[in-house]
């Protein structure tokens, strides 16, 4: 929208509001992981076929209870279809579930695909699975696509028209004064505010050491560094070494935690500014500013 590109002070659109009357508590934030080889993990796999290898979930509660799940393939398997199974109990039936692209749509179309064509044939969890892939011919789909919701109606200056979660994250951070997400992000030790506000907490995702003797350290800031994590972590040199298993297994859970508490943080900062009235317009009155 135009209003990306020229607008100067943050606000959100107050038709904001009808876009998510149907969302239906808890609220559950999930975030995948996955990682695609040319050369297949696993027999029975094709080239460049997605192995699915973990999922963060925050769930948030009417009453403001917020619990974290999550899930990370350690094993020498094919796991996307225990991914899946796992997802399942985590998701349930109730509650609007929370992404920030179509990526975990696409993710749980294709292992749906993948499960018909397999003999491990789970009906359950099929029907699961159709239950909760988007569908454009329904209007009661329990996945909303949060980065679609910032795209449509959320601006602020920081972003430059940008909606990635790395972007929106931290300018929302430069907004809030919520002592909820400081404390939530105490919580997971990626707190640290200076007289320039709250540091993007991207940049303080904890560097590991997987092997002193090699120098070798793990850093997890983004999907390609989980990708390139997971594979070491599983097929590298240091597979078999517990200790740094064990640190590339913090590494990408903390990634993929933030993730989804990153959703959470933005999706309470949105509800204040619904709710106190605070930064609230209409397109019109934009369009009307603008021309004055």
């Amino acid at each position: 929208p135009f209003f990306q590109l020229v607008c100067k002070e943050e606000f959100i659109l107050d038709s904001f509001k009808e876009a998510i009357a149907n969302i239906q508590y808890p609220l559950h934030f999930i975030d995948f992981e996955t990682c695609q080889m040319a050369i297949p993990f696993h027999a029975g796999m094709r080239p460049f076929q997605n192995v699915i290898f973990q999922w963060s979930c925050h769930t948030l509660y009417q009453d403001g209870r917020l619990e974290h799940k999550e899930w990370l393939n350690t094993e020498d398997i094919y796991p996307n279809f225990e991914f899946a199974t796992t997802l399942k109990e985590c998701l349930g039936e109730i509650g609007t579930v929370m992404t920030w692209s179509a990526y975990e749509n696409t993710q749980l179309k294709s292992i749906l695909n993948n499960l018909e064509e397999s003999e491990e044939f789970d009906n359950e969890l099929r029907n699961w699975l159709a239950s909760i892939i988007v569908d454009k011919q329904r209007d009661d789909n329990r996945i909303l696509d949060m980065n679609k919701l910032a795209g449509l109606y959320y601006f602020h200056p920081l972003m430059g028209g940008r909606t990635s979660i790395k972007v929106v994250l931290p300018s929302v951070l430069k907004s809030t004064s919520s002592e909820s997400t400081k404390q939530w992000l105490r919580d997971d030790n990626l707190y640290d505010e200076t007289e320039y506000g709250i540091t993007d907490p991207y940049k303080l995702l904890e560097t590991r050491i997987i092997d002193d003797t090699r120098d070798q350290i793990v850093t997890v800031k983004n999907g390609g560094d989980a990708m390139a994590a997971y594979r070491d972590m599983m097929y590298g040199i240091s597979k078999d070494m517990p200790t740094a298993k064990r640190a590339y297994n913090e590494a990408l859970k903390q990634y993929c935690k933030l993730d989804t508490l990153a959703m959470v943080i933005i999706w309470e900062h949105w509800q204040y500014l619904i709710k106190s009235g605070n930064r609230i317009t209409s397109r019109e009155n934009i369009i009307a500013n603008l021309k004055n």
